[in-house]
């Protein structure tokens, strides 16, 4: 399965719609024209892109927690040869 990362949403309050929406914990910011957020959830790790303006507004720091949303329409699976 693939997310791309700039297709993630990132919340610092519970969204109202819950589907596809995960509580996590903010792991590591790498900032830059692109900044990135690593957050932790249920076992594994998710990257979401952002803007530094975003980032800004967001006013992240690691370790708050967050709720991230996967709109369903940009996942995508694929299969490996056996």
């Amino acid at each position: 399965v693939t997310i791309p990362p700039d297709r993630i949403l990132l919340y610092r309050i519970e969204p109202r719609v819950k589907i596809n929406t995960f509580k996590g914990t903010i792991k590591r910011i790498e900032n830059g024209v692109v900044s990135e957020v690593t957050v932790a959830t249920g076992g594994i790790e998710l990257v979401v892109q952002m803007s530094q303006s975003t980032l800004s507004h967001l006013n992240l720091k690691v370790g708050d927690e967050v709720y991230i949303k996967i709109p369903i329409r940009h996942l995508r699976v694929y299969t490996l040869p056996v």
